[in-house]
């Protein structure tokens, strides 16, 4: 699995419920850093950081369900670690999907959302997720 170079997401747009289970698989299958990517990518089509939570895109009522940091790390967003070792054996990173969650991606604010976008823009989250909006949604499909 070698991770894609200009793929891009869009959050709060998936129509399936998260799958733990296929999170777990993603991050589990990787035998690279660049690899992680998927794992991150599944992730982040569900969760987007808050300064003192999560939100949770909830596909069969399409909203975003709120849970403190507490609740989303219990249930959701797991202490899952990686240890990538080079061809000698030595280790050459250690990795957690916590820690990363919770200090490398963007704060996302629905209240911002809500008020300035409306149904107006989809947020996108880029390969290095960077969350950003795309304000004309039909444009996409031209784009990629």
């Amino acid at each position: 699995m070698n991770a894609p170079s200009q793929i891009k997401f869009i959050l709060g747009t998936s129509i399936q419920e998260f799958d733990n289970k296929k999170f777990r698989k993603l991050f589990h299958l990787t035998k690279t850093p660049k690899e992680l990517y998927y794992a991150k990518n599944y992730l982040c089509r569900y969760f987007a950081r808050e300064k003192v939570g999560v939100y949770k895109w909830d596909p069969k009522n399409q909203i975003f369900e709120y849970y403190n940091k507490k609740d989303a790390c219990e249930s959701f967003i797991q202490s899952e670690h990686m240890i990538f070792k080079n061809d000698k054996g030595e280790v050459i990173e250690k990795f957690s999907i916590q820690s990363w969650f919770f200090r490398e991606t963007p704060f996302f604010s629905l209240e911002y959302y809500k008020s300035f976008f409306r149904k107006t823009a989809l947020p996108i989250c880029t390969k290095d997720f960077t969350i950003y909006f795309l304000l004309f949604p039909y444009l996409e499909a031209q784009i990629q």
